[in-house]
């Protein structure tokens, strides 16, 4: 994927910039440790600004990458759904 496209459009894109492998593991514990900071929050009832802060993530562990297509349809509807619609978008521009 080029980034050209969602740089010009930066507030009607939102697209990972996390492209390597180390990046995709720091991204992965981030993602984590937010979502486990939000359970530890929600147990003790607290409210936090940070519910609605972060885009919402998924995660995935696949091994191939045939796996993903089976994961996006099987698993990952939504994720699915929001991959389309930005596709539909950059054709959109394109044209």
């Amino acid at each position: 994927m080029t980034y050209d496209i969602p740089h010009a459009n930066p507030f009607k894109y939102q697209t990972s910039s996390y492209v390597y492998r180390k990046a995709l593991i720091r991204k992965h514990q981030l993602h984590t440790t937010f979502l486990e900071y939000l359970a530890k929050s929600r147990h003790r009832g607290n409210k936090t600004i940070l519910e609605e802060a972060a885009p919402k993530g998924w995660t995935v562990e696949i091994r191939f990458a045939d796996e993903l297509d089976e994961a996006l349809v099987d698993e990952l509807g939504e994720l699915r759904v929001g991959l389309e619609a930005n596709e539909a978008l950059e054709e959109r521009d394109r044209q």
